[in-house]
């Protein structure tokens, strides 16, 4: 008695979440980055009254973003093994734990999502420069965030107005980069979704060959 074939899920619905709640974190990304290089040119009290409701409406909208972005990130992964079992450099066991370990999820998440690109497109020619740019606007917010952190300590009235100008700039400069990142994550998501839902249709050629991307 043989066994039945494993099935794709789908990861349409997961998509559409993942996309209304990147959504308002665009906005508030960008409505921060506006008040913020406002705010390093002259102070304005309406300005940072802006500032401060974006900030408060990116904390509430990052949990779930988050959540939603890895339960997708798991299911195409999931996905991928069964398109093509041999394309993934790393365990399923990272498509989650890769984003919280320090130094490796600067690559793991990267790698593992050219991997779950590779097996969606199997041998068709889609270029992966969304998976590139994606990552590098991401990893850039988050390497300017750091930055700030370290190289500009302390609270808005301990910092010279030099040095505020400065962390408000840094920050605008942060967020306009994360608005982007978010964007380009959209796009990812529905290309990889888009991708898997072709070759699961039925009649489509699950186990075709695929060209590695570097």
């Amino acid at each position: 008695m043989t066994g039945r074939a494993p099935a794709l899920r789908s990861a349409v619905g997961l998509a559409w979440a993942v996309s209304a709640l990147l959504g308002p974190v665009i906005v508030a990304d960008l409505v921060s980055a506006w008040a913020g290089w406002g705010l390093s040119r002259v102070w304005q009290e309406d300005l940072e009254t802006l500032s401060g409701e974006a900030s408060r409406a990116y904390t509430l909208l990052m949990l779930p973003t988050m959540a939603a972005f890895l339960v997708w990130f798991w299911r195409v992964r999931v996905n991928a093994e069964v398109l093509a079992a041999d394309a993934h450099s790393r365990s399923r066991g990272w498509a989650f734990w890769g984003w919280f370990v320090p130094v490796v999820n600067f690559w793991f998440p990267y790698r593992m999502a050219l991997d779950i690109w590779n097996a969606g497109r199997g041998s068709r020619l889609r270029s992966a420069a969304v998976v590139h740019a994606w990552w590098l606007t991401f990893t850039l917010s988050r390497a300017v965030f750091a930055y700030r952190r370290w190289a500009i300590p302390g609270s808005a009235g301990e910092r010279s107005p030099e040095n505020e100008k400065f962390f408000l700039e840094l920050g605008a400069a942060a967020d306009t980069a994360e608005a982007v990142a978010a964007v380009l994550a959209i796009v990812f998501v529905w290309r990889v979704t888009k991708m898997q839902r072709e070759r699961g249709r039925p009649g489509a050629c699950q186990d075709a060959p695929f060209v590695p991307t570097p």
